[in-house]
């Protein structure tokens, strides 16, 4: 009997040690990333001709994208809902966050539901899409 519970003690034992050294480290590459992605700070601007200063000033910015769409409305005062331009209408709708510097400027725009607006984001640490300058594209009808 005390061989049969030294035994299972044992058993015990080795599960719990190969359990602990079988965990889901973070691989290699995403740390060199990170790595790589911090060292090349300060050189992530677009140079598509996009918004000026599109950057904002978030050092952990990892790049900004600037892409057109549709105003569809706002959550509340740090959320907007965005149809992107060119993406099925089915999948086109996405929330994004304003910057802090965003906040300040965007009731000045006075959108409007499907106003055609052009918007520079990151990514952030969290995956929310952040907005750190949006214009109102101005259609001209010439007669």
């Amino acid at each position: 009997m005390k061989k049969m519970i030294l035994l299972l003690v044992i058993l015990v034992s080795l599960a719990i040690i190969f359990s602990g050294c079988s965990g889901h480290p973070q691989p290699k590459d995403e740390q060199g990333k990170v790595e790589q992605e911090e060292s090349q700070e300060g050189s992530t601007a677009p140079d598509d001709g996009s918004l000026e200063g599109s950057q904002g000033e978030d050092p952990e910015s990892d790049e900004i994208k600037t892409d057109t769409g549709r105003y569809q409305g706002q959550a509340d005062s740090n959320f907007i809902e965005i149809k992107i331009s060119g993406v099925p209408d089915a999948v086109a709708a996405k929330v994004f966050m304003l910057s802090e510097e965003i906040k300040g400027e965007f009731d000045q725009l006075e959108l409007k539901k499907d106003d055609e607006i052009r918007f520079s984001y990151f990514k952030d640490q969290n995956e929310q899409l952040v907005i750190v300058e949006i214009k109102k594209m101005t259609t001209t009808i010439s007669e």
